[in-house]
């Protein structure tokens, strides 16, 4: 049995590139190498006798594929958002407690951040139970 050796992320040891220049005149096509373009008194003569001086090209730079990562932020908020018409719906719930608006909304939050449930029921209870264990406090 052989094995094969897999080798990731090989690059070229070598390249070469080749460019299309066309006649402005007579539309002749003429394909010419990068150490060709690179040369400062390169020309092309072209079968209608026009003479054509292909701009100097002074390196090409190949850029690789890199792999597609997910943003870590981006990612993290979402999943610690809760839907503001959950959050809406608790916060309610909670105001007629007597908590303000912005407490309901902080303890709502802390709740969904610890359950990631999006029951409003339960979420109303794990808020009121951690306002107990804050010494009355809302964080």
């Amino acid at each position: 049995m052989t094995t094969i050796n897999k080798i990731k992320n090989l690059r070229p040891t070598e390249s070469d590139a080749s460019f299309k220049y066309v006649c402005p005149n007579c539309s002749g096509e003429y394909w010419v190498t990068l150490r060709q373009v690179k040369c400062e008194q390169f020309v092309i003569v072209c079968d209608c006798d026009t003479v054509l001086k292909p701009k100097p090209v002074e390196q090409i730079k190949i850029r690789y594929k890199k792999k597609k990562e997910k943003p870590k932020s981006e990612t993290k908020i979402s999943e610690d958002l809760i839907d503001s018409e959950i959050l809406d719906r608790c916060c309610k719930s909670l105001m007629s407690y007597g908590f303000d608006k912005e407490e309901a909304a902080k303890l709502i939050q802390k709740a969904y951040k610890d359950t990631k449930n999006t029951d409003c029921a339960t979420l109303v209870k794990m808020s009121l139970s951690n306002f107990g264990e804050n010494n009355g406090k809302c964080n």
